[in-house]
């Protein structure tokens, strides 16, 4: 069934560039009966004569304009995609997640975005995706030597705690609650040391994604839980079904940089046992011993996202969108390259164009997506210093087992720190 709605939503989607969700559809106040209905209407590619095509799912559009060229599929006519298989597209289009007017990003754009950077910034790039395997510039050179000196660390992390000082309080009210609370030990100078490299020594910048973890704590946890200890025991107690599915986890062994490497594997994201919610507290929970354990002087990561087995439908984008976020604006820890590792052609084609409308331009430069025979990923890896004992089994490597140890590791570290 997936593979069939797989293969209906790529045929419609080979030429769209833009994906638009009629208002109606996307209104979430919408009883539930009235969504399906607006969904089981019909889904409509249109392709003006600038060659720009658009999907529409739900739109009740009566006449097309005469410059543009319109495809409906509607249950009652003949069309490539069954009416199941329609109402399953269009459900995952939604995803719970409002993807009006949102633009897609083609690989011509990327190219375009590209070719934009600075020599600088291109430098910088390649200093992340690779490690310590590239040569880097006379300017990364020079902030490496700011970041290893203790008197400008001490320098900057004054500037830092001036920059919060200065921030509204309206707008840093968690981080309040979380120090009048006794949460000192989240304020340590080692602590606070990891957001400033992660904005590159910038005290306004990590200041400011101080706040916004914070923020985004209380979000995530809600205000009964926030504020307790970063552990299985206390805050994630009632998420260890989703911890358990291994979607997203924290391998053993850093990469050759020393850098810590996250794993994803969306096929196993079952949505059995555990919400939406759950899932993304489990992430938070994941990328927080990330932070505890890089000893980076970036505070930099690298991810692998395994693709082999993921359909269309393992993909929960509104996790996805917010736990974007919160890598990008929120964590002490700084993604310095991402490897999509043999991507289905529907994958490749659909989700991740629409997941790179989620996340920033420097985010898409160090991604980099491996179209390749699944016995041909490890070679591949190993160019950027990931190699086969530092990999899961299910991709070839020889890592055994890796959620259940990680999980039986963090519970013994933080039964001796109780």
């Amino acid at each position: 069934q997936r593979s069939l709605a797989d293969a209906a939503l790529y045929s419609i989607l080979q030429n769209v560039s833009c994906l638009q969700i009629h208002s109606s559809v996307a209104n979430p106040q919408l009883p539930r009966h009235t969504i399906e209905e607006a969904l089981s209407d019909s889904l409509v590619v249109t392709q003006t004569k600038s060659g720009i095509n658009t999907l529409t799912v739900g739109a009740k559009t009566d006449h097309a304009d005469d410059d543009k060229m319109e495809t409906r599929f509607k249950k009652d006519s003949s069309c490539p995609v069954e009416a199941d298989e329609q109402e399953e597209v269009a459900a995952f289009l939604l995803s719970s997640l409002a993807l009006t007017n949102r633009p897609i990003i083609t690989s011509e754009q990327e190219a375009m975005e590209l070719a934009t950077l600075t020599s600088e910034e291109q430098a910088e790039i390649l200093s992340d995706t690779f490690g310590d395997f590239c040569i880097v510039s006379s300017h990364h050179k020079k902030r490496a030597r700011l970041a290893h000196d203790p008197n400008s660390v001490a320098f900057l992390l004054r500037q830092m705690l001036l920059e919060v000082e200065a921030i509204p309080k309206t707008k840093k009210r968690a981080l309040l609650e979380a120090l009048s609370k006794g949460q000192k030990e989240q304020f340590s100078c080692e602590r606070l040391e990891k957001f400033l490299r992660c904005e590159g020594m910038n005290a306004k910048l990590a200041a400011q994604r101080l706040v916004n973890y914070w923020e985004g704590r209380r979000k995530v946890f809600g205000d009964d839980k926030y504020l307790l200890p970063m552990t299985l025991a206390e805050a994630l107690k009632d998420d260890l079904v989703a911890l358990d599915s291994c979607v997203y986890t924290l391998l053993p062994y850093p990469d050759r940089s020393g850098r810590q490497i996250l794993y994803m594997d969306p096929h196993r994201h079952s949505r059995k046992g555990y919400t939406s919610e759950s899932m993304l507290r489990a992430i938070w929970y994941v990328s927080e011993v990330t932070a505890q354990h890089n000893n980076d002087n970036s505070s930099a990561i690298v991810q692998c996202c395994w693709f082999q087995n993921a359909s269309l439908f393992d993909y929960d984008l509104k996790v996805f969108d917010r736990w974007a976020h919160f890598l990008s604006n929120c964590w002490p820890i700084k993604l310095a390259a991402n490897h999509l590792c043999c991507p289905s052609a529907v994958v490749n084609r659909v989700v991740i164009p629409i997941v790179h409308t989620f996340v920033s331009k420097e985010w898409r430069a160090r991604t980099l997506t491996h179209n390749v025979p699944v016995e041909n990923i490890l070679e591949v890896l190993a160019k950027f210093g990931i190699e086969e004992n530092m990999l899961p089994v299910e991709m070839g490597g020889s890592v055994q087992n890796h959620q259940v140890e990680f999980l039986r590791n963090q519970r013994a570290v933080e039964l001796q720190e109780i």
